[in-house]
């Protein structure tokens, strides 16, 4: 079995929704390897700070491993790794570079996989305003790029976060059709078999 096999198999589920979560999980994993250096390449060598956000990659890489266990659960934790990694790169190479962007992304993932719960559409919506709250409390960021580098990378990340969201969004409303077409064609054992249940006597 070839590497993608294996990840594609890794990434499956049964509900095509946490199914999609999976692959933008992996996908997000697979894109933080490399993001470090486009920064530098922007930035120079302060740029590496960057590399923090590598902090969150095995939170992306565990969310179908979780999903497996509870399904919700895996969507969750794209979520809030989503949020924590948006912080983390944020703080590393300040607001101007428009990393806050990406929370965007995030908000639209728990839009797409968590609108049916409740309580944690209604906890990824507050971890949302907090992050924002922290960033505005806190924003002196741990190196201050020039203003040429942090124009450069406030393109790249608006360009980054707008494929982000339209691949989200596709991936997600697809996989939301896909699950209420396969909702709505389950049938019932015994229907499916040509049986009839029978009426229990009084």
């Amino acid at each position: 079995m070839s590497l993608l096999q294996q990840l594609a198999a890794y990434a499956g589920h049964h509900d095509p929704v946490a199914a999609a979560c999976n692959r933008i999980a992996l996908l997000v994993a697979s894109s933080q390897v490399t993001w470090p250096f486009y920064v530098v390449a922007l930035a120079g060598h302060d740029g590496w700070i960057a590399c923090a956000t590598y902090g969150s990659t095995p939170f992306f890489v565990a969310v179908p491993y979780v999903a497996r266990r509870l399904t919700v659960a895996g969507a969750a934790l794209l979520v809030m790794a989503g949020v924590g990694n948006a912080m983390v790169a944020t703080k590393a190479l300040g607001a101007a570079s428009g990393l806050e962007l990406f929370l965007i992304p995030t908000l639209l993932i728990g839009w797409f996989a968590l609108r049916g719960h409740g309580f944690l559409l209604a906890s990824v919506v507050a971890a949302h305003i907090l992050a924002l709250l922290g960033l505005q409390l806190w924003p002196s960021p741990w190196r201050q790029l020039d203003p040429v580098a942090d124009a450069q990378l406030l393109h790249l990340n608006m360009v980054s976060a707008t494929v982000l969201c339209v691949i989200i969004a596709t991936m997600l409303r697809g996989a939301q059709t896909d699950k209420r077409r396969g909702d709505g064609q389950a049938v019932p054992q015994d229907r499916a078999e040509g049986r009839v249940p029978m009426r229990k006597s009084r």
